[in-house]
């Protein structure tokens, strides 16, 4: 049975057994061919070799070169490193001098390095086996170590004689240093690290410069932000006095405009509730000649078809009805007129016997000279006016049905314009000002009040103002 060993403590034996692809688990009781063995003590050996004068043991040394080598990477003390390789090579070669049958040498790093020769040499029966790719130690751990060697001339023949009695797998069995190519990795070391320190340098230096331009920046802008808080201040100091000025001057021209303000109020609502009344007045006449004529128009075909007849006089009817609420509306619309005109012929009487009107005379006279037409206040009275001839706003209705409106002695067309529609109230009941809006998007989004819209666009346009005149509508075009 042959067995493979070591008993030296070497970091290449364990990847020497991984590649025989062996546990290194030795088990003597098995009868094989080959075990594998982990580091033994000399000692172990010794018991191995004395049990069985077949046991052929195939010993892997370590030069005191790659011994030291791997001291050396290690960081251990070389002397005793070196001291103990000189004690364990001198016992171990003793040991194979007294069993030289039975104990063969070879060496652990040139087996490493050629396995197939180690096969060969040996006659191994492993599978086939490839060199180790990883450095069995550093260059420059090999060439200290070889140069502490030649140095120390108590180890050479000690190192030379173990050289001997192994097993040669190559030549020369000095570690071979390749200078040239570690000379040029050196250079090539240090122009990296000389690459690396300068672009320290430069990136410090860079820092230094940011550094340098950020305080810089942080002193300008402080004195900017200095400079713009005493000018906004100053700025903020002469605004509150312009500003105190300019509120003393509203108020005084705010008093002298309110007085104004309420002078033409008074004359204009007196103008506006005249033409009103005029207007009303005319529409009533005209309604009533209607009335008349569609009473002669019936009287006349009495003598037709009795169909014929109430069909008629369904129709004449609806019509009777219509002109009855119209005229209603219109009698409504009068009285509002006259009692609007009242309360303004009673306020402008108060105004102008009270002290401030007496007093404000020649300002009057000033500011009729310069009057200017207010277009907005002109526009509402305009459009006030159609809604008071219109069938649609019922004056007596939105009284009626709005008592804050006739306690506030507001003109209820007015009222309607300025907040009724916008509140959700309606002008009467054959309009709902909510449904229009509703049905007509456009109207809605264009902001216009619903029932002026209705009456300047919407009749012309066949919109519908209710809800209920829609179904009556589409009533009348299934009857037909």
């Amino acid at each position: 049975m042959r067995v493979l060993l070591t008993t030296y403590n070497s970091i290449n034996w364990p990847k020497f057994l991984t590649t025989l692809g062996s546990s290194g688990v030795v088990d003597l009781s098995q009868k094989a061919d080959e075990v594998l063995n982990p580091v033994q003590s000399l000692a172990d050996l010794t018991q191995i070799l004395t049990q069985s004068t077949d046991i052929q043991v195939c010993l892997a040394v370590v030069q005191a070169e790659y011994f030291i080598a791997e001291a050396i990477d290690k960081n251990e003390n070389i002397s005793v490193v070196a001291k103990r390789w000189q004690t364990q090579t001198q016992a171990l070669l003793d040991l194979q001098r007294k069993y030289r049958r039975q104990l063969q040498l070879f060496n652990l790093h040139h087996a490493l390095i050629h396995p197939d020769i180690f096969i060969k040499k040996f006659n191994y029966s492993g599978t086939s086996l490839t060199p180790a790719r990883s450095p069995l130690c550093s260059e420059v751990s090999l060439l200290a170590a070889c140069q502490y060697v030649d140095q120390h001339t108590e180890l050479q023949p000690l190192n030379t004689r173990l050289v001997a009695t192994t097993l040669p797998l190559v030549d020369n069995g000095k570690p071979q240093v390749d200078i040239e190519s570690f000379l040029q990795k050196e250079k090539l070391k240090q122009e990296e690290k000389k690459t690396r320190d300068l672009l320290l340098a430069q990136q410090h230096k860079m820092q230094e410069q940011l550094e340098s331009q950020l305080k810089l920046h942080a002193e300008y802008k402080a004195k900017a932000d200095k400079a713009n808080t005493q000018s906004q201040e100053a700025y903020n100091n002469s605004q509150k006095k312009l500003q105190k000025i300019q509120e003393e001057y509203e108020e005084l021209q705010k008093e002298l405009i309110q007085k104004r303000e309420e002078q033409n109020k008074l004359e204009v609502s007196n103008s506006a509730i005249a033409n009103e009344r005029d207007l009303i007045l005319a529409q009533l006449h005209q309604v009533q000649e209607r009335v008349e004529e569609y009473y002669l128009a019936l009287k006349s075909e009495e003598q037709k078809s009795k169909h014929a007849i109430l069909a008629r006089d369904k129709q004449y009817a609806k019509e009777i009805q219509k002109m009855e609420n119209e005229l209603r509306k219109a009698n409504a619309r009068a009285a509002s007129a006259e009692y609007n005109l009242e309360l303004l012929q009673k306020e402008l009487s108060e105004h102008r016997n009270s002290t401030l009107w007496k007093a404000t005379g020649p300002v009057r006279i000033l500011s009729g000279l310069v009057r200017r037409v207010d277009k907005s206040k002109e526009k509402l009275q305009q459009d006030i006016g159609l809604l008071l001839m219109s069938e649609y706003f019922d004056v007596e209705w939105y009284l009626r049905h709005y008592p804050d409106v006739a306690a506030s002695k507001m003109n209820p067309a007015e009222h309607y314009l300025l907040y009724g529609a916008a509140e959700g109230r309606l002008p009467g009941p054959l309009f709902d000002g909510n449904w229009y809006l509703q049905q007509y998007p456009d109207v809605a989004e264009a902001g216009t009040n619903p029932l002026l819209h209705f009456i300047t666009y919407g009749l012309q346009e066949g919109r519908n103002s209710s809800p209920k005149f829609l179904m009556s509508s589409q009533a009348n075009e299934d009857l037909q």
